[in-house]
């Protein structure tokens, strides 16, 4: 392994702003991301914030 520590997960190191409220162009903007960019890094980022966002809105 090359690497000597854990890498940390996004969550952890950068939380929620508990005040944000999502707005309707942050899913469209996650959205068109994740269909231009399907299957790369960036995509694969973007599908996951978009279902976060998802569950985030929905509860």
């Amino acid at each position: 392994m090359f690497f000597k520590r854990k890498v940390p997960s996004s969550k952890d190191e950068l939380g929620l702003n508990p005040d944000y409220r999502p707005k309707k162009y942050d899913a469209y903007i996650l959205d068109s991301i994740a269909k231009k960019y399907k299957g790369k890094k960036i995509g694969l980022l973007a599908e996951n914030a978009l279902k976060e966002l998802r569950k985030f809105v929905l509860d």
